[in-house]
């Protein structure tokens, strides 16, 4: 039941479950010590007389009588067509088991280049674009600030830069004019 999630699917095993009880039992056995002996010695005598007889039919038809073979398959050629097809086992297997194996095969195929191979590549597609728009927001907007940031802090350096003369006057009178510029703003914002 493990491997069937639980489901009983076992309908051939309770079929046969009459049949193999009696040796389940601990203890017990199927049939009475030497109680089949009669009937097995019988079936292997019938077996061999059987075998015998087909030796004795071989060894008639094709070493004393070579031409009786080809008489009886033109006296009896269905039978002989149905002999030399081996009953049409091989047809009937190839009709009822092998073409629906492969049918079943050529469908599970497709369902596999078409569903699971499609879902595959989509997910590597979906992956593959996820990538490149990552590469695109690490490309323009995370290092786009950082070089902004670096290029802001060039700049405004060139600017002071120019600003730095080694003047104390012209310190003073940027100390000035920002004082100005602050109590400036203080008036406006604070009417």
């Amino acid at each position: 039941k493990g491997l069937t999630f639980g489901a009983d699917l076992n309908v051939f095993e309770r079929f046969l479950a009459p049949v193999f009880a009696p040796g389940v039992r601990r203890g017990e056995t199927a049939a009475p010590a030497g109680g089949t002996a009669g009937v097995e010695v019988a079936l292997m005598l019938v077996t061999l007389a059987v075998v015998g007889g087909a030796l004795w039919l071989a060894t008639r038809f094709y070493r004393s009588r070579p031409e009786m073979p080809q008489r009886l398959a033109a006296s009896f050629p269905t039978l002989a067509r149905l002999l030399a097809n081996k009953y049409y086992v091989d047809e009937l297997s190839d009709l009822i088991v092998i073409r629906p194996y492969l049918a079943s095969c050529r469908g599970f195929h497709a369902f596999d280049a078409r569903v699971v191979d499609g879902l595959v590549n989509g997910v590597r597609h979906f992956t593959v674009g996820l990538s490149h728009l990552s590469r695109f927001f690490d490309q323009f907007v995370v290092d786009g600030l950082v070089n902004a940031a670096a290029y802001l802090t060039r700049g405004l350096s060139l600017a002071f830069r120019r600003l730095q003369t080694g003047l104390v006057q012209a310190y003073l009178t940027v100390f000035v004019f920002g004082i100005f510029l602050f109590v400036s703003i203080y008036l406006f914002w604070h009417r």
